[in-house]
């Protein structure tokens, strides 16, 4: 409403100027060029020939009130502000007018300032001050066309925070609700070599929730039926909460063991932990990306800690794998592929990172201590404790202790980040054990770990290298033990070393480059297991391509080699947006060559449906595949059939979220950990920008998933969609969410739209330009030719004001009720006396500035 409103005043401003006898525009743009009108022309009708234009004398034009700007503070945004703007007694200029609590909550130093030091709190309320005048090194500028407020502050005269931190006192714990988010898929083979003829499998898994202020419950439970028979797990119940002040979070229940030390482990318990998603974005590590290629439509699954935490199907050709829920942070993926045909392949991928290096002073730590999660005959409890501290010159030390029945071990290391060698950290563990026959043994395991970043020539290298003596073993070997359900022959058989190297180039134009190398080594003459994998990204034109190469061997399986090659062609005018690819891959390797050639794209306004249709060649002969892949607002649905002269293969997938909270039930896309809940009640059916297939319900209620804990998060609906008797105030809402909150994303939304034909005390029209405005300052109309004045975003009934000049006498008052309007078309519209002496003048004169000074 008030940006219309703003474009309002531009139109009357250069009708005015064009007709104003050849007067132009003085300044040509400038912040108070000064205009000159005719005001004859704006008579449109009125008889009242003493029409005050001095609001419109100016090209900024902003009439005084409160208005809802966006507020940035040296290019930062910090979200949507009611801002109140005065008129300057000294050069009748509108300025905005803030108080010292807003700017210290934009990141001002307001000590720094010595005017708003003094300008505190008066009378009880927030005093206002000019931005201009109490911080002279400042900069304010004022858009009211994009309703923003930018200031520009010496980066001196700011708080000193971190850069990419958001103040723990923006953070929201969210409302309460009940949360389940589901993800189930199905496929159906049918191949000559089954002894059926077809065989189906099924996977699904729903992670469950309940939010009470701080505190989070949450469950997985999960169900998978194939050719072994039909699996149950339940995983991960837990409760758990923040606890800002120590930037820390305590997990009772289900967990994982995860720190810079010791090896990952599932146990039943208690832990409290430093939290680095809290730290601001200069201070935080690294997730791992899995990589791999599929041959074919195929199913990939992932297992942590020997618990199946990721399954779903992926298009043949390369994939990437960077949605994972952060399990654990110090314990290897194990990835199995199992292509269309059943055929299967699986490869390690590490994990482990170098030990992040805290500022000095900084400090992270870790405290667990429950029953170890294995399929053993008697419980093993234990506790565990590692703790980080930086000192001066970038160096960090950490150690650690574990204590187990039959078990003990002690850890130390050192890291530093030296400019021109890198980032390198040394650690060793000491363990002693004892089995259940009561024989003894000992050993250690060393660690070196290395990184590095190359500004200049755009290179990141990451190195590991951990050897284990004779005697070692870990927490997790004395685990997996006794667990009859666990293969443990890597325990028998005696861990060596094992070696990670991962390689990444940004070579610019040409493209950008990576190499990754893990080699794992046992002892007693039985094997290594190695996986070299490379990939090259590039394009010429409008072409973008691909090539990845693999090679893995394990110590207990065959080998394999491939190598893919991909290009993809948008399909289009050069000019144009190409929402439609061409597709070419060729994929070699062991299990022989794949030709492959398709068509992809996404439709619908949002790009909410996508599609694929591809045709191949291989040894098995000429097939081929087409997929589905549709984005609602309740969930994501996808099919995909894939055909071979052997056989064909049938899957399809549903994913998608339940929210429960006080305003009813709303249905989403998967959760994620973090949501927002947009509530816009009475807008139906508008969708959220950036979020495809993102909608509002019926009750005005929508989801955005996946939004970011401890950050600011931008959302703003689609205001265009809006039904024409609706306004909403706030169109953009930035949120800060804790870890798993649902975060209420609240939009005012207006529906009072009248009309309002408005004479004054003598039966005349009031003035063309005139504001109308709330009691309380707030513009929500402007006058027309003739008395005529839209106005939205008001009560059913109530009491408003008109303005059109600085004078006393150039005000007035008015009632109204919508219950009395004539038949509208569109809107209400009523016939109004605005009085010089109505009582809500009084109000408005008490709360003037000349009143308050």
């Amino acid at each position: 409403m008030t940006r219309r409103l703003h474009l309002l005043r531009r139109c009357v401003l250069a009708l005015a100027s064009t007709a104003a006898l050849g007067l132009p525009i003085a300044g040509g743009g400038s912040a108070h060029a000064q205009t000159a009108f005719n005001p004859a022309f704006l008579a449109f009708g009125n008889t009242q020939a003493d029409v005050d234009l001095d609001a419109f004398s100016e090209a900024n034009v902003l009439l005084p009130g409160v208005h809802p700007v966006e507020v940035t503070v040296n290019g930062e945004s910090y979200g949507p502000h009611d801002v109140r703007f005065e008129r300057d007694a000294r050069d009748e200029s509108v300025r905005p007018c803030v108080s010292t609590a807003q700017l210290d909550a934009f990141g001002v130093n307001v000590a720094a300032f010595p005017l708003l030091a003094e300008a505190g709190v008066n009378d009880g309320a927030a005093v206002c001050v000019d931005p201009r005048n109490a911080m002279p090194d400042a900069t304010v500028t004022v858009d009211p066309d994009r309703q923003t407020l930018s200031l520009t502050v010496p980066q001196a005269k700011m708080k000193r925070v971190p850069r990419g931190s958001v103040d723990p006192s923006r953070w929201d714990e969210g409302i309460d609700a009940m949360r389940f988010d589901y993800r189930v898929n199905a496929a159906q083979r049918r191949y000559g070599d089954l002894p059926s003829g077809q065989a189906t499998e099924a996977y699904a898994s729903v992670r469950a929730g309940l939010n009470l202020g701080a505190w989070r419950l949450r469950g997985s439970a999960m169900v998978n039926r194939n050719a072994s028979g039909l699996q149950t797990q339940l995983t991960n119940t837990y409760l758990e909460r923040d606890i800002p002040a120590w930037r820390s979070r305590v997990t009772l229940g289900d967990s994982f063991t995860s720190d810079i030390v010791f090896d990952s482990v599932a146990f039943q318990g208690v832990q409290l932990a430093s939290d680095d998603t809290m730290q601001p974005d200069s201070q935080r590590g690294y997730a791992p990306v899995v990589r791999g290629i599929a041959q074919s439509h195929a199913k990939v699954e992932i297992r942590q800690n020997g618990y199946l935490i990721y399954s779903n199907y992926v298009p043949p050709g390369p994939f990437e794998i960077d949605d994972l829920y952060a399990v654990a942070s110090n314990a290897d993926l194990d990835v199995t592929i199992v292509e269309a045909d059943g055929q299967a392949r699986s490869f390690i991928q590490s994990s482990a990172s170098i030990p992040t290096l805290l500022r000095q002073n900084a400090w992270s730590y870790r405290a667990a201590a429950g029953r170890l999660r294995a399929d053993s005959d008697r419980p093993q409890w234990f506790t565990s404790a590692s703790a980080a501290y930086g000192l001066p010159g970038e160096i960090t030390v950490y150690g650690g202790a574990t204590f187990a029945s039959g078990y003990a071990a002690l850890a130390a290391g050192v890291a530093r980040n030296m400019p021109r060698v890198g980032a390198v950290s040394v650690d060793l563990v000491h363990a002693r054990h004892r089995d259940h026959k009561g024989r003894a043994g000992a050993g250690s395991a060393a660690r070196v770990m290395f990184a590095k970043a190359f500004a200049s020539t755009g290179t990141e290298l990451r190195a590991a290298h951990h050897y284990y003596s004779a005697g070692y073993r870990s927490l997790s070997d004395i685990a997996v033990r006794y667990a009859a359900s666990v293969d443990n022959w890597a325990y028998r058989a005696g861990k060596r070393s094992r070696g990670d190297l991962s390689v990444s180039q940004n070579l610019g134009r040409a493209g950008s480059l990576y190499v990754s190398a893990s080699r794992r080594t046992y002892r007693d003459g039985a094997g290594q297991d190695r996986l070299v994998q490379l990939g090259y990204a590039g394009s010429v034109s409008r072409v973008s391509y691909n090539v990845n190469l693999s090679n893995e061997s394990r110590a207990r399986g065959a080998s394999s080699r491939q190598v893919s090659l991909n290009l993809s062609i948008p399909m289009g005018g050069a000019r144009a947006a190409a929402r439609a690819y061409g597709s070419a891959t060729l994929i070699a390797g062991t299990a022989g060559t794949e030709q492959r050639v398709g068509v992809f794209g996404t439709l619908l306004a949002d790009d909410r449906l996508s599609y694929g249709v591809d045709a191949d060649r291989s040894a098995n002969g000429v097939g081929g595949a087409v997929n589905l892949n549709y984005r609602a607002s309740a969930g994501q649905f996808a099919a995909t059939h894939n055909q071979a002269r052997s056989g064909s293969q049938t899957s399809v997938s549903a994913a998608g979220g339940v929210l429960v909270h006080g305003g009813g039930v709303t249905l989403s896309q998967p959760l994620g950990e973090t949501v927002a809940l947009v509530r816009s009640e009475g807008a139906a059916n508008v969708g959220v920008i950036a979020h495809a297939g993102v909608r509002t319900d019926r009750a005005g209620y929508a989801v955005v998933p996946h939004v970011v804990p401890y950050r600011q998060n931008r959302i703003a609906l689609r205001t265009a969609e809006l039904d024409r008797q609706l306004e909403i105030r706030n169109a953009i809402v930035h949120v800060v969410p804790t870890r798993g909150a649902v975060v209420l994303a609240p939009f005012e939304v207006e529906a009072g739209r009248l009309m309002l034909d408005v004479a004054d005390d003598t039966g005349k029209p009031v003035p063309f330009g005139a504001a109308v405005l709330t009691t309380d300052g707030k513009e929500v109309g402007m006058v027309g030719p003739n008395g005529q004045g839209f106005v939205t975003g008001v009560e059913r009934a109530g009491d408003l004001l008109v303005r059109w000049g600085a004078r006393p006498d150039e005000r007035c008052g008015l009632s109204y009720d919508m219950g009395a309007s004539i038949a509208p078309r569109h809107f209400p519209e009523l016939d109004v006396v605005c009085s010089r002496t109505h009582p809500a003048l009084r109000a408005d004169a008490s709360s003037s500035p000349s009143s308050r000074s």
